[in-house]
């Protein structure tokens, strides 16, 4: 029991900083000027769902 609780718990910190990464890229693709190290085109097919390996909604 201890070792399945330990994998989901496991599973949840990794779901949620995987939804912290989405929400952080799905704000950044509205501004209109982004920090240093972002591309709009980046962002745009990093969030495009019909892409084979994008992120997917949360």
């Amino acid at each position: 029991m201890n070792a399945a609780r330990h994998v989901h718990d496991g599973a949840v910190r990794e779901l949620a900083g995987l939804r912290r990464s989405l929400h952080g890229m799905w704000r950044l693709q509205g501004l209109p000027v982004l920090p240093r190290g972002y591309h709009h085109r980046q962002l745009a097919q990093e969030l495009d769902t019909t892409r084979a390996g994008a992120s997917r909604g949360a």
